[in-house]
């Protein structure tokens, strides 16, 4: 599990993710699969290439629905930031949490000759 907390236009917003997170990703964003879409838009951001924002949104929206069950549909969570969603200035905090997930804490273990 990782978690964060990103102050956004002074709100603090916390993110979390799981092992369960991509299964929820899917069941919230029916055909979407969590690490291709991470897979691409972390390509895309190390390229310095535009990425696909729906696809942010979407991830973002669902760690902050991983962190707290009860803010509201996407949609309503989002009119919730006036002053618009700073994509490109979070994604530098959000990128490490998802990446925490999918790094091993186990030590590979040296395989025997025959």
């Amino acid at each position: 599990m990782a978690e964060t907390t990103v102050n956004i236009y002074g709100k603090d917003v916390a993110f979390k993710v799981t092992g369960q997170t991509p299964l929820m990703y899917r069941a919230m964003f029916p055909g979407s699969d969590f690490l291709k879409d991470f897979m691409n838009l972390e390509k895309n951001q190390a390229q310095g290439k535009a990425f696909e924002s729906i696809e942010f949104y979407q991830m973002v929206y669902c760690l902050a629905k991983k962190a707290d069950p009860e803010i509201p549909e996407m949609n309503a969570w989002l009119d919730t930031f006036e002053d618009g969603f700073p994509v490109m200035e979070i994604v530098n905090d959000i990128l490490p949490l998802i990446q925490a997930n999918f790094i091993s804490t186990q030590i590979k273990k040296k395989s025997k000759k025959k």
